[in-house]
């Protein structure tokens, strides 16, 4: 659990503030009682580019879109509010790439690539209530928050990615959002010795995506979906189950690699840091605080000590490619600890990335031990 009362309180003041210069509907869009009836709905996140039921920006007028990237603000440091905001602009560049038209929806005037088609969501009252949350979610990018007992928080999952990956400026200049989780990867992969290699690298041929996909909670022992599996909250149509086919076509991925990248908390693989010297250790430190770094201090501290304390529980492992812009996949795992980063889409200019608590979340632990508490 993460005791962060300047945070939560940075976070109230923002949603009171946006709750105020709001009109009835769009308060039925935004507000949800924080209860078991809503539990389903408060887990759900995409990190594609879904319509959502729930308060969009394109349904807000300036200042009330000023007031929401206010509450996002709170959940990120200056630099991670940067790094979630470029990622939304991006949007604009992908529908130019994409010829303005791709998953555009126009009886129904809905932009495919909208860098307003974002949403937010609070469950609960923040100002009576002591268990609350909000979230701020739309294409590649989930940044949401539960707060237990008025002074305890969760953060994860929270998800940044980039499509496209790198946009080529004017001259030999470029924008790279997610550029260091991949540049340090890669320069812990080539520190690695032959022998270190052979631990850490688990698959020589890359998933298609993050293995826990948009899951709620981490789960166990569980293989990267097949065709006709069912995103959590996407239509399983022809052009879905099409797709999935397309990519593992691609990449060439058969059962055997589906296997090695399998997940399980039990038996993590790839290479522990215990293999590790000191340089190399350094250097998973420096990965690891490329994702803690876009929290708020208060929390990003937290994270640190965390790490710290459970360092030499964690593993590293590469799946894919070792050469750049070829399709690639690691994964940190630790105790409660579990990034996945994968850029296998698009000529692997396509970056997923994602933190979470495997124990913790969306509060899973901190409400079990509520709910024992109170009753």
């Amino acid at each position: 659990m993460i005791e962060s009362e300047k945070t939560i309180s940075n976070m109230r003041s923002a949603v009171t503030a946006l709750l105020e210069i709001l009109d009835a509907e769009q308060l039925l869009q935004l507000c949800h009682p924080f209860d078991t009836k809503n539990e389903n709905e408060r887990q759900r996140w995409y990190y594609t580019p879904n319509v959502q039921s729930a308060l969009s920006l394109s349904n807000l007028n300036p200042i009330q879109q000023q007031a929401a990237l206010r509450l996002l603000a709170t959940g990120l440091s200056s630099e991670g509010f940067s790094t979630a905001t470029t990622i939304m602009g991006f949007e604009n560049v992908l529908d130019m790439l994409e010829g303005w038209t791709e998953h555009s929806i126009v009886e129904r005037k809905i932009r495919g690539r909208d860098p307003n088609r974002y949403y937010i969501r609070i469950f609960g009252d923040p100002n009576r209530d002591q268990q609350w949350s909000w979230s701020f979610n739309g294409h590649h990018l989930l940044v949401q928050f539960t707060i237990i007992d008025g002074k305890y928080l969760s953060n994860t999952p929270t998800f940044f990615g980039a499509n496209p990956a790198k946009v080529q400026l004017v001259g030999s200049n470029y924008v790279r959002p997610l550029a260091a989780e991949e540049d340090i990867a890669r320069k812990l992969l080539n520190e690695l010795d032959e022998e270190q290699v052979k631990l850490a690298v688990i698959s020589p041929i890359a998933p298609y995506d993050i293995i826990q996909t948009n899951n709620p909670v981490v789960q166990e022992n569980i293989v990267l979906p097949q065709p006709g599996y069912k995103m959590m909250g996407q239509n399983e149509t022809e052009e879905v189950i099409a797709n999935f086919r397309q990519r593992i076509e691609n990449l060439g991925l058969q059962d055997e690699h589906l296997e090695r990248l399998k997940y399980s908390s039990i038996q993590p693989k790839g290479i522990s840091v215990s293999q590790l010297d000191f340089t190399q250790r350094k250097l998973l430190s420096q990965l690891l605080n490329q994702y803690i770094n876009r929290m708020p201090e208060e929390i990003a501290k937290f994270e640190k000590e965390k790490i710290t304390s459970n360092f030499d529980s964690i593993y590293f492992a590469w799946a894919g490619e070792l050469e750049i812009n070829q399709p690639h996949y690691y994964r940190i795992q630790g105790k409660r600890l579990l990034v996945e980063y994968d850029n296998t889409q698009n000529g692997s200019n396509h970056i997923h990335s994602v933190w979470r608590d495997p124990e913790g979340d969306y509060a899973q632990d901190l409400l079990g031990m509520h709910y024992n508490t109170q009753h």
